[in-house]
């Protein structure tokens, strides 16, 4: 690796993506997530880990150690140990590196403190920059304003970004996620097949649900189609061979987005938690913001979901503000944070926004409040 490198981190509700500034993709996308031995040090990394091997504690109990809570990371221990496996898997020396770092919109700034201090006083970067994701998606589609619709496994933001910068004032609490309609798709299979959720592990049904599941444009009228026909029924295979049916649970799992009540959360749907957003902000800015309208994480990767949040979105708001919903291709949800990051990095207008080791050393890790928001 050349010296003076840039890198990019984003360590997502379930996934960290990691990877090289100006590139299209990130080169490793590992689970946020570490298991450990109790009464020992062995510990195994990332991975879509279903059967723990760690010879010679086959009857040992692991704990799922997850640095990451509502998109905020809180267990730094953790992720430090995870961004220093990932920085060996990319082979770069992190003292002769400038890493930018994807956050939450709502990280407190004691926890960005905390995360500078980790990683100029442990990895001992040469510069740090640490930057609000919903400002990297939207750069990630070439805007500086609009609104960010993030959903990725643990957590749901609704945001506008003004000039650049995210109105912090402008972010409604929702407490459903990716995690919530894996669970919800559980207990409709289970139904359909008259037994307990815990028969197939969620990892199982996470896959099933990112394959065949989708957002209807007209749900009520799919509804009575796939429970009259067959047209929606779908075979799946899970890992261990065991070959499961799905109908109207394809669809009833994309629902869930817009109607969380069907399975018992009592937040607004996801296009009534961006009409929120916008009503709280100035009239000048929502005028922009509505107009773009992106989708970001892995939870927005449904199929059929930007077309109905544009339908729903017409219903919300007046034809004259001209809403619309940016539909970028589903693979490039994903990624959208990690790539906006790419893109920050790599401009010569960030020059301003990093802080250097001095800046650390000089003022403490209070500089990263000041420099990079």
């Amino acid at each position: 690796m050349e010296k003076g490198a840039k890198l990019v981190l984003d360590p997502g509700s379930d996934t960290l993506k990691a990877g090289f500034a100006s590139d299209d993709v990130p080169s490793l996308v590992c689970r946020d997530l570490v298991y450990k031995v109790e009464e020992s040090d062995d510990k195994v990394y990332g991975g879509d880990v279903i059967e723990i091997d760690l010879p010679g504690h086959e009857c040992a109990h692991i704990t799922e150690l997850h640095p990451v809570e509502h998109g905020i990371v809180v267990k730094m221990d953790v992720m430090q140990d995870i961004f220093d496996k990932a920085l060996a898997n990319l082979d770069v020396n992190s003292n002769e590196c400038s890493i930018l770092i994807a956050e939450s919109p709502i990280n407190p700034n004691y926890l960005r403190e905390r995360m500078c201090e980790i990683m100029f006083e442990y990895f001992e970067v040469s510069s740090l920059c640490i930057q609000d994701s919903s400002v990297l998606s939207l750069l990630s589609s070439g805007l500086s304003t609009g609104t960010v619709i993030e959903s990725g496994d643990s957590s749901t933001y609704t945001s506008v970004v003004y000039g650049g910068s995210v109105l912090k004032d402008a972010i409604p609490k929702t407490f459903y996620a990716g995690s919530s309609l894996t669970k919800y798709l559980a207990h409709l299979v289970s139904k359909r097949k008259g037994e307990t959720c815990s028969e197939i592990p969620l990892s199982y049904l996470k896959t099933l649900k990112e394959k065949l599941a989708f957002v209807s444009e007209d749900y009520d009228a799919d509804l009575k189609l796939a429970k009259a026909t067959n047209l929606y029924e779908r075979e799946y295979t899970l890992p261990d061979g065991e070959i499961i049916t799905v109908n109207e649970e394809r669809l009833k799992c994309g629902e869930g987005l817009f109607v969380p009540q069907m399975y018992g959360c009592s937040c607004p749907g996801i296009h009534l938690q961006v009409h929120r957003t916008l009503e709280l902000v100035d009239s000048h800015i929502r005028k922009t913001a509505c107009r773009n309208i992106v989708l970001s994480g892995g939870n927005t990767m449904f199929s059929g979901l930007a077309m109905r949040l544009q339908i729903e979105m017409n219903k919300l708001f007046p034809s004259k503000l001209g809403v619309k919903v940016i539909e970028s291709p589903v693979s490039e949800r994903r990624f959208a944070t990690w790539v906006g990051g790419s893109i920050m990095a790599s401009l010569d207008s960030m020059k301003d926004k990093w802080v250097s080791k001095h800046d650390f050393m000089d003022q403490g890790p209070q500089v990263i409040n000041k420099e990079t928001k």
